[in-house]
């Protein structure tokens, strides 16, 4: 039932605590066998007199139980927080080396399985410890009940296997509905990303936001509330029974065993206080249940994730991360072609960019464009055609050096809060920089990153360019990034920045749409239906 779970877990980390469970288990047995030895006594008379070597014993037995207990207690606290974040650690891992394509799809799910599945899963770990701890009690209680009469030992094995017989014969429908109720999961989180995204939108229009709260959210609430519900009371109904037949148990071992079998009263009363002690560790072990099967079904996705997203490598990183970039002078992309599961194609894409180019592409909207920065990055897997830096042919060990040429600036771009895998910022090149994007009054470089960032797009877009120019990259990739900009600033992109870009030993690839500037590049394209074709114009 829960080989997922366990291959999460790590076998090792369990059995190290088993191991100590099976320590304090065999301490809870000396107390109930020391007590039990002492209710003896005191029965048939023998504790006249104060025993100091007994109040010993017991000093010794509650101080390991102490101690033991306590350690367990701090290696659980210190596991769980580990399993939490480690497993976080080790998603975000593998989407930081995912491919672009596929990890697109993938974003309702990973969300889901942080926020929820790895909770889920970090409770069920420990639920699974305590539920090792009060079987391995369970285990030597059971000894110890058939060390005092056999008799009632079968009774007792006879209710404990009439219990879990019940408990099996709906465990497969109750796991199943659990399951269920996490599928509803993931749709919850992709209509919450779609309210969140489209926030400003639902504010504008408020039939909006009702309609999918009230299509969408409200049903999948009310179907996974529905599948929770009646899978977690199948499970406490399961417990109400194993109780009720322990119950049942005490009264048929006072009422008839005993009477038939004319068993020692001291037999019988050392066999109920047992029995009632196990009846917590009993109790704990089928409240378990839920949050295990819980933590099952959250260890399915989890590894399925894992599972999808482990293909998704674009390459193995280097060990070194400041290794060597390779030198640029000229790439070329030769009959490359792409297509969306068998629809809109893309090629194939001969293009040639050398050192110093400035590239211009334009082109209808769905014509292609931003697909062909993709596959000019790798960032897409084409279905034929060859990418060659320098005339030689790109070499899939050589991908890491290749994307290290350049630095993007996305049409939907994002904008981080600090200058992140930059070591040693040049504070000089970033003053020089903000002074030519007319951005030094409204920001300043604090602590290695931007003062503010809760600018206008086109101010956001300007401290993109700048932290995409301070990577030090050869080429640079722009997505219709002046489309946020003023006339003003517009002008001065191309006609004084794209130059002193140039000079730099940039060379620059950039879609856009403003016509009134193709004269500004050195050689421009079109992208028509998935098809790009080299034009000439007249320089101004």
């Amino acid at each position: 039932m829960t080989g997922d779970l366990f291959k999460i877990l790590k076998m090792r980390d369990y059995l190290r605590f088993l191991l100590l469970n099976i320590l304090v288990g065999g301490v809870n047995f000396a107390f109930l066998s020391f007590i039990n030895f002492l209710m003896n006594r005191t029965v048939l008379g023998e504790m006249r007199e104060i025993n100091f070597t007994y109040i010993g014993a017991f000093v010794v037995i509650i101080a390991v139980f102490l101690l033991s207990r306590r350690a367990l207690s701090l290696q659980i606290i210190r596991f769980s927080q580990h399993f939490f974040w480690s497993l976080r650690k080790e998603i975000l891992q593998l989407i930081a080396n995912a491919k672009y394509g596929e990890m697109s799809t993938q974003k309702d799910k990973i969300t889901a399985a942080l926020v929820g599945d790895v909770n889920v899963l970090s409770a069920a770990s420990v639920t699974l410890i305590y539920f090792s701890s009060s079987l391995v009690v369970t285990v030597f209680c059971l000894i110890y009940l058939a060390g005092i009469s056999w008799i009632l030992f079968a009774i007792t094995i006879c209710v404990i296997v009439a219990g879990a017989m019940i408990y099996l014969s709906r465990n497969k429908y109750y796991s199943a509905l659990l399951k269920l109720a996490r599928q509803r999961e993931n749709e919850f989180v992709s209509y919450f990303n779609m309210m969140m995204g489209g926030h400003k939108e639902i504010l504008i229009n408020r039939a909006k936001g009702k309609d999918i709260y009230d299509r969408k959210i409200v049903p999948v609430a009310e179907l996974a509330t529905e599948q929770n519900t009646i899978a977690l009371n199948g499970y406490l109904n399961n417990q109400i029974i194993g109780r009720t037949l322990l119950y049942c148990l005490i009264g048929i071992i006072l009422l008839l065993v005993a009477v038939i079998f004319k068993l020692p009263s001291t037999a019988v009363v050392n066999y109920l206080v047992v029995l009632l002690f196990l009846r917590v560790e009993i109790e704990n072990i089928m409240s378990s249940f839920p949050a295990i099967v819980q933590g099952k079904v959250a260890a399915e996705r989890v590894m399925q994730l894992k599972n999808d997203l482990a293909p998704l490598y674009a390459r193995n990183l280097p060990a070194d991360p400041d290794a060597a970039v390779m030198e640029f002078e000229s790439l070329s992309l030769r009959g490359v072609e792409f297509s969306y599961n068998g629809g809109f194609k893309v090629g194939p894409v001969n293009l040639d960019v050398n050192k110093g180019d400035i590239i211009f592409i334009y082109g209808g909207n769905g014509s292609g464009k931003t697909t062909l920065m993709f596959l000019l990055l790798g960032l897409l897997g084409r279905s034929a055609g060859t990418t060659s830096v320098n005339g030689q042919c790109l070499k899939d060990d050589e991908y890491e050096s290749f994307l290290r040429l350049y630095a993007v600036v996305f049409s939907d771009f994002y904008l981080f809060d600090e200058f992140y895998g930059i070591n040693d910022l040049d504070e000089e090149k970033l003053s020089r920089y903000l002074h030519l994007f007319q951005m030094e009054s409204k920001v300043s470089f604090q602590k290695n990153k931007y003062s503010a960032t809760n600018l206008s797009t086109g101010q956001r877009k300007r401290l993109a360019i700048i932290a995409a120019l301070m990577e030090g990259r050869q080429i640079l990739l722009l997505d219709e990034w002046a489309a946020d900009q003023d006339p003003f600033f517009r002008k001065k992109f191309y006609t004084q920045i794209l130059p002193a870009l140039k000079e730099e030993g940039i060379t620059i690839v950039a879609i856009t749409h403003d016509d009134k500037y193709y004269s500004c590049a050195d050689r421009i394209y079109k992208m028509e239906e998935g098809r790009l074709s080299h034009e000439i114009l007249q320089k101004k």
